[in-house]
């Protein structure tokens, strides 16, 4: 059995998605100060190439990464081993600014997408900024790319969504343990009455309930991809549990 695959504007995409916050180091480890630097250890570049290798070999054909230099130079190394780049969705990083410049950035760097991360929409959102995350999308989508929002507050997607943003796909939050997803109810009926494709995020709450209950929870609530953030050890077992729950 394969793992299953959806489509955003142009591009297959496994439904199961290789998220990149360990590979960048951010591990969401609460007052654990060590995590970090534990993730630093054993994430080189040479172990990330290895665990994207494995993802691609098993179906995940897609991996959602920050829009900064490591990303760009640990998918270099990939591209250079296996004579190929994997489908990067590029995701913004709120410390490079100007925005603009930093979608360009993707766009030079072979990004199939973009979209703008989710603290970065957040703000703009409670600033009334509505217009700036229609302008960054358009933008995206004139580099090329398919574009989307992300967001940890369902509200953000709908309004941009009313707005008229011409994403090609949402990225939202969606979990039952409460970590960066205050309302899984409304997350729930955002992602079922917008009719776009949507990737749910911090699916697992950054490791704090299983991926079968995880994933199941998710894909319940409508989510059509998940992104998840995985160690190479991790890798078959994820792929496993999605395929079951994609295939019924």
């Amino acid at each position: 059995m394969e793992l299953p695959q959806g489509v955003i504007g142009k591009y297959k995409i496994s439904r199961l998605i290789c998220g990149a916050n360990p590979f960048s180091h951010t591990a969401h480890s609460g007052e654990l100060v060590y995590v970090g630097r534990l993730f630093a250890a054993y994430l080189t570049h040479d172990k990330i190439v290895e665990t994207i290798s494995l993802c691609e070999d098993n179906g995940i054909n897609t991996l959602i990464a920050r829009a900064d230099n490591n990303v760009v130079e640990f998918l270099g190394k990939y591209e250079k081993k296996r004579g190929k780049r994997i489908q990067w969705i590029a995701q913004t990083a709120p410390e490079r600014t100007p925005v603009e410049e930093n979608i360009q950035f993707v766009a030079d760097n072979g990004a199939i997408g973009c979209f703008i991360q989710g603290g970065q929409a957040g703000k703009l959102f409670s600033e009334g900024k509505i217009d700036d995350i229609l302008k960054y999308v358009s933008l995206i989508k004139e580099k090329g790319m398919i574009a989307g929002v992300g967001a940890h507050d369902p509200r953000v997607i709908t309004t941009a969504e009313n707005a008229g943003a011409e994403t090609d796909f949402y990225f939202l939050t969606i979990n039952n343990v409460g970590y960066q997803c205050d309302d899984p109810k409304l997350a729930s009926e955002t992602m079922k009455t917008i009719d776009k494709p949507f990737i749910g995020f911090k699916v697992l709450g950054a490791g704090r309930t299983y991926p079968k209950d995880g994933f199941q929870f998710a894909v319940n609530s409508g989510a059509d991809f998940l992104a998840v953030g995985m160690f190479d050890f991790q890798v078959l077992e994820n792929i496993e549990i999605a395929k079951s729950i994609f295939q019924t």
